[in-house]
């Protein structure tokens, strides 16, 4: 089977998106300099995108190795968030530039609620 047997097509086209809308945002060649109500728009873009990806898209998991294969996605995703997150405070960190406290929040709550979603799950689980 071909990979692109895997792959749905609703999935491929929010990434691309989502990663077009990004690269547009973060302009990492300068190569294009948009006024700041356009880069308000694209800001709010991205943001509606990325809220879309995270909590619209719905997965139907049918049996317990789509359940696997979900949970690994999401398992995953948290470790490579927590991964880049904790990156770039050591990087700002060692260049002796301001750390971004949304940054270090950011990694905080994702802690945290790991930790909490742990601890309810066995309980009510």
């Amino acid at each position: 089977m071909k990979i692109w047997d895997y792959i749905h097509s609703k999935e491929l086209i929010l990434t691309l998106l989502l990663i077009a809308c990004v690269v547009l945002y973060i302009n990492p060649m300068h190569l294009y300099m948009f006024t700041r109500m356009q880069m308000y728009i694209l800001g709010v873009l991205v943001f509606g995108v990325a809220l879309f990806a995270a909590f619209v898209v719905n997965e139907r998991i049918s049996d317990e190795r789509e359940r696997m294969h979900t949970d690994l996605a999401g398992r995953i995703g948290y470790t490579v968030g927590i991964i880049m997150l904790t990156i770039k405070i050591l990087v700002d960190n060692s260049l002796g530039k301001d750390i971004d406290n949304w940054i270090v929040f950011t990694l905080l709550i994702m802690i945290v609620s790991k930790i909490v979603t742990r601890v309810w799950s066995r309980i009510y689980r």
